[in-house]
């Protein structure tokens, strides 16, 4: 190094022209450096929340929604594995449905297409459930007397 011309400035000798840097004795961060990254992070943060907690939703809702198609699925396989006679409609609650307040009804009548046809019964099934807002799903199916395929 160079002879400088006041303590605690250096001379940078690599350089054709003199340049002269102050160099402070530093051992942390200032209290305005703190607050401008903390500024900057909280804005980050609060863009980066709203989705978080939408993406949250969206996974209950959709655990539900497929909760939901498989309580129908198995409700109506038990139907169709009931005798003819005894299948009649029915109101029941639904645990399953995470924090949503699941309730389902069964419709049976013996009509197709509004007119009353023997030996066949038109299953209609509503899952309803209430996560943010009402949703429900409905399946409607036929089971004849003879069993299924005949």
């Amino acid at each position: 190094m160079t002879k400088t011309p006041h303590p605690g400035v250096f001379v940078l000798p690599k350089l054709n022209y003199n340049i002269y840097v102050r160099v402070k004795n530093k051992k942390g961060f200032s209290i305005a450096e703190v607050i401008i990254v903390l500024a900057v992070m909280a804005i980050m943060v609060s863009g980066i929340l709203p989705i978080f907690l939408n993406v949250m939703v969206a996974n209950v809702s959709s655990k539900n929604f497929s909760n939901a198609y498989k309580i129908a699925d198995s409700k109506i396989e038990e139907y169709r594995n009931t005798p003819f006679l005894d299948i009649e409609s029915e109101e029941f609650d639904i645990p399953e449905l995470a924090d949503a307040d699941g309730h389902g009804s069964l419709t049976v009548t013996e009509e197709v297409d509004g007119a009353p046809v023997e030996g066949i019964k038109k299953i209609d099934l509503t899952i309803s459930w209430n996560y943010k807002r009402e949703r429900d799903i409905r399946i409607v199916t036929y089971i004849t007397e003879g069993g299924i395929g005949r």
